[in-house]
């Protein structure tokens, strides 16, 4: 009998449809990891847009504004991933303080995380004393590669008129709407929001410049009497913002940088709300969906809207509206976001931990994400491959 070693490879074609049945990252990091051949073929870019195609990177866990990871644990089916991430760095801290510059200097705050998407992660800081209107110093940070990109500040010629500290300052970063050019360029989206207005800026690490990209006035109709409160979402290539308080929500399309106001669907008892989210629902006539998390009774309300519709519909527009189970009995939830086709919740019950869940959006299937000592606010949803699947992304 031939041995191991003597046996002919299978052809590379052969041994990627092979990997790309493996059931998740994890199992085609280590199978990458135990063998060369495998590995020359999960490093080839044909394979890595083939793969991410295919199947949305996991859920590796939460990070608070200071930088901490709280990952995945098990049973969660993204915590063998998770593990693989967080073991590269003691007590699952991401190294921001190892690869930014200049994190202790007295003039500035530290640096702090206020948005993470596509496995990078943006981080804001300000100098001390500075007055709220100020814009603020931005990077983009790549963890898993220990790399970073310092922002440029928006040129003075590109502003027109001064902010007030009575505005709201909203960076952070724009999604990848081409995979292949997602993988080693970004953008950054800078809104400046008052109760009338909103002015925005992009940066592209392509032009290393940044633009005016759009404007939009709430006036004369005020659909939206308090936009500063809006929750920021991403889902079907657009931004949305949200409240319980508001009749409409505000969307803003990526692709054609252009905001439109959306009628939200006609729930009674809107006071009775914990949480709201706007999600990708991944179906051929819908793109957007809307979740509703009502306090009494403890349900989630699930509604989706017709992708034809352009914008400016009201509440008629949404459809299929499904009511799903709360994943433990008890607890008191409130939305934490929604990424990768899923939701992501907080429950709380008297004298124990919080604890996090995921919702899958498609099997309404809900595990446990983690536990961590104290709660999370703010959370950001860290999601990214293991790094043998993930290139540098800056």
């Amino acid at each position: 009998m031939a041995s191991a070693a003597s046996q002919p490879e299978l052809p590379d074609e052969v041994t990627e449809d092979i990997l790309l049945r493996l059931d998740g990252a994890a199992d085609v990091a280590r199978a990458a990891a135990a063998c060369r051949s495998h590995l020359r073929v999960v490093r080839d870019r044909r394979f890595l847009l083939r793969f991410r195609s295919l199947r949305p990177p996991p859920l590796i866990g939460l990070l608070s504004s200071g930088g901490k990871l709280h990952p995945a644990e098990p049973p969660h089916s993204s915590a063998p991933a998770a593990r693989g991430v967080a073991s590269d760095w003691a007590g699952g801290d991401f190294p921001f303080s190892s690869f930014l510059p200049s994190r202790g200097i007295a003039a500035f705050t530290d640096w702090n995380v206020c948005d993470a998407r596509g496995g990078r992660v943006l981080l804001y800081r300000s100098r001390r004393g500075e007055s709220a209107a100020a814009f603020l110093d931005l990077a983009v940070g790549d963890p898993l590669h220990r790399q970073f990109v310092l922002i440029p500040p928006i040129p003075d010629e590109i502003v027109l008129k001064r902010y007030s500290a009575e505005m709201r300052s909203e960076p952070f970063l724009a999604a990848a709407l081409d995979e292949e050019e997602g993988q080693c360029q970004f953008e950054v989206i800078y809104n400046w929001m008052s109760n009338y207005k909103i002015d925005t800026f992009v940066f592209s690490s392509g032009t290393g410049k940044w633009r005016a990209a759009t404007s939009f006035s709430f006036l004369p109709d005020r659909l939206i009497l308090s936009p500063k409160v809006l929750v920021r979402h991403y889902a079907g290539g657009c931004f949305c913002w949200v409240h319980f308080g508001c009749k409409h929500m505000l969307v803003l399309d990526q692709r054609e940088m252009n905001f439109s106001i959306v009628g939200l669907p006609d729930f009674n008892d809107r006071w009775n709300i914990e949480g709201l989210a706007v999600f990708g629902t991944g179906m051929t006539n819908s793109r957007l969906g809307f979740a509703v998390l009502r306090v009494h009774p403890d349900t989630l309300e699930l509604y989706c809207r017709n992708e034809n519709d352009n914008g400016g519909g009201g509440a008629e527009e949404w459809y299929d509206r499904s009511f799903v189970p709360l994943p433990e009995p008890g607890c008191s939830y409130k939305i934490v976001g929604a990424a990768e086709g899923c939701l992501v919740l907080e429950g709380r019950m008297q004298l124990e931990r919080t604890r996090y869940f995921t919702l899958d959006l498609k099997t309404f299937q809900a595990e446990r994400l983690c536990m961590p000592d104290s709660a999370i606010y703010p959370a950001y949803l860290y999601a990214s491959y293991p790094s043998l699947l993930s290139p540098p992304t800056i």
